[in-house]
């Protein structure tokens, strides 16, 4: 099984693709919540970590496109909303 080493609080740990959605999931769900520039930029940074490390290959396929597909779904769906 692949899987995806992320540093956190000085350690790293390995996520299952699986994994990987499911924390992926969480940031868009959070994201609205954050009302401060920095909070949201980390939000950004770590989507865009997630995606280039399945952009190399190296891993499982699927889980860029399916993390691009949530993104645009969760997209389409905040532009739906009124304002």
């Amino acid at each position: 099984m692949n899987s995806t080493r992320v540093h956190i609080n000085s350690q790293n740990v390995d996520l299952s693709p699986s994994q990987v959605l499911d924390v992926f999931e969480l940031l868009i769900q959070t994201y609205p919540r954050y009302a401060d520039s920095a909070s949201r930029k980390a939000v950004q940074v770590v989507v865009m970590k997630l995606m280039q490390r399945y952009e190399t290959g190296e891993h499982e396929l699927g889980v860029a496109e399916q993390i691009l597909d949530r993104l645009s779904n969760e997209v389409s769906r905040i532009a739906k909303r009124p304002k």
